[in-house]
C-alpha cells in the first residue's frame, strides 16, 4: 500500500511510501529534509530548517487505514538511530 505524507505548512512537498503493511514499517529517508519538509523526532518537537513536527503532518492513505506513531530511527528501527523512519499502521475493521 501507499502512504503519503504531506507537509501543512507546504502543501506542494510531501514524500510517499510504497509497500507498506498492518504494523511496525521502516523506511529510508532519501535526500535532504528540505526536499519533503517534514521532521520525524520521537518527541514531535524538535524542529530543523523547514521542518516542523509529524504532528502537522497530513497522511494520505485507503480509508480505512490509520497511522499511529512515527518516528525517525535507525536501520534496524533503533529509536536513536537517524535516516530511517518508523510507521505503525493499523487496519480499522468496521
Amino acid at each position: 500500500m501507499k502512504v503519503t505524507a504531506q507537509s501543512e505548512f507546504h502543501p506542494n512537498l510531501s514524500v510517499t511510501f510504497s509497500g507498506l503493511e498492518v504494523g511496525t514499517n521502516i523506511r529510508r529517508l532519501r535526500g535532504p529534509r528540505s526536499r519533503y519538509c517534514l521532521d520525524y523526532s520521537s518527541n514531535n518537537t524538535h524542529v530543523c530548517g523547514c521542518g516542523f513536527p509529524v504532528g502537522r503532518t497530513k497522511w494520505h492513505l485507503p480509508e480505512d487505514w490509520r497511522v499511529l506513531n512515527v518516528w525517525e530511527c535507525g536501520p534496524s528501527g533503533d529509536e536513536y538511530g537517524r535516516g530511517y523512519i518508523r510507521i505503525d499502521l493499523i487496519k480499522v475493521d468496521e
